[in-house]
């Protein structure tokens, strides 16, 4: 039979399966693919940018150089001319400034007429004026000064050394070894629960604050300071000024109801029997890490330290301490803290509820009076302490003054 050459053979099931069907998606592999492949487009048309934005720049910087080579075969220096006077005339100021800063160098080291830690002479201005003289750097000066500061420290080394000595001797044949301990009798408006509501009204009382004093060997400057201030009266008559949140401060300062800031701070009635007596300021900021300013100790205000000192009312060991007070020059100093109340802690709380004036600095608004205080130890370390006389409070008012300022008696 003839075979039909016209019709088509039929095709196997495996042929079948390996033909893709041109309505079917792509598989998740081909769909990779195609993702790698935009990325790696995108990472090529930023390179292209890139590169096309670098070109562009060495395009421009060819011009430049072009242009300036151009100008240096022409022989126009015109441009490089200002600019190299312009350097010259800086470099002429500065060598005139450094000249002015090393003369005033070698003058601030000249010796001083009246002796001084350093009173040096003649002979030794000659020397160190022909020292510096021969320095040229940077690092010279440098060397120089620092030499200097390491003696200075050294000799302020040695004072600290012996004024606290001093003082230590000083206490110690005036008040004896201790533990010394030091009575403020102060007078204040009381309140009370079955009392009148109006501070105006409240009765004047008298209290006793018993202080004891910081161990002789730790803090001998201070202690000895606050204890000739106590025997010679220097604080009778002066008041409590401030009563924050965390310190309760006095100072010879005086009430005075009829000033807008109820206060005459520093008056010399009271003032210059500290300054006479050569017993207002701590020649340097003594601190000891072993009498920090833990709650009720006291502590001298100020840079330098005193007279006014202040009940720490909480716990001020960072802020009053070693670099917690920043705004100073020397930030690494502390506050002197050189006593603690150990009786009386009661009248603290009491002056509690006297009003003070936030906006002021929380000024008392009624006189906190340090009626007397007393060392209690005679002078020369002679015989005991006395016996205090009642606890905390005393329940005798004080003289009528229409409750507001009574002078002390």
């Amino acid at each position: 039979p003839v075979e039909d050459k016209d019709e088509p053979e039929e095709e196997t099931e495996d042929e079948q399966d390996d033909e893709p069907d041109a309505g079917s998606p792509p598989d998740e592999d081909t769909m990779k693919v195609i993702r790698d492949l935009e990325v790696k487009k995108k990472d090529l048309q930023r390179s292209i940018g890139q590169w096309a934005s670098r070109v562009a720049k060495l395009e421009k910087d060819v011009k430049s150089n072009q242009r300036e080579v151009e100008k240096l075969e022409k022989g126009d220096l015109s441009d490089y001319t200002a600019q190299i006077e312009k350097l010259r005339s800086d470099i002429d100021a500065e060598v005139a400034k450094a000249s002015a800063y090393k003369e005033e160098f070698v003058s601030a080291h000249k010796p001083v007429e009246q002796g001084g830690i350093i009173p040096g002479g003649p002979g030794q201005a000659i020397v160190v004026k022909r020292e510096i003289e021969k320095m040229e750097s940077l690092d010279e000066y440098e060397e120089y000064v620092q030499m200097r500061e390491d003696a200075l420290w050294d000799k302020i080394d040695a004072l600290v050394e012996s004024m606290s000595a001093e003082s230590r001797r000083e206490a110690l044949e005036w008040f004896g070894p201790g533990p010394h301990h030091v009575q403020l009798e102060i007078e204040y408006p009381r309140w009370s629960e079955d009392g009148p509501s109006e501070p105006d009204d409240w009765p004047r009382v008298r209290g006793v604050l018993e202080i004891e004093l910081a161990p002789i060997q730790a803090m001998p400057i201070a202690v000895n300071l606050f204890l000739q201030q106590v025997h010679h009266k220097l604080w009778d008559g002066c008041v409590f000024v401030i009563n924050a949140m965390h310190i309760l401060q006095a100072g010879p300062h005086r009430f005075a109801p009829d000033n807008d800031g109820y206060y005459d701070a520093n008056i010399p009635e009271l003032m210059d029997r500290f300054v006479d007596g050569k017993l207002d300021k701590m020649p340097f900021q003594e601190y000891s890490k072993d009498f920090p300013h833990e709650q009720y100790t006291l502590g001298f205000a100020g840079r330098p330290g005193g007279p006014d000192f202040y009940v720490n009312k909480i716990d001020n060991s960072v802020n009053h301490g070693p670099g917690g007070q920043g705004h100073h020059d020397l930030h690494e100093e502390a506050d002197p803290s050189f006593g603690r109340i150990v009786r009386g802690v009661e009248i603290i709380q009491e002056l509690n509820r006297i009003p003070t004036d936030g906006a002021r600095g929380h000024l008392l608004k009624y006189p906190v009076v340090i009626v007397e205080a007393r060392v209690m130890a005679g002078p020369r370390g002679r015989g005991p302490p006395p016996e205090a006389e009642g606890e905390g409070v005393k329940d005798s008012p004080v003289p009528e003054t229409n409750g507001r300022f009574a002078s002390p008696t």
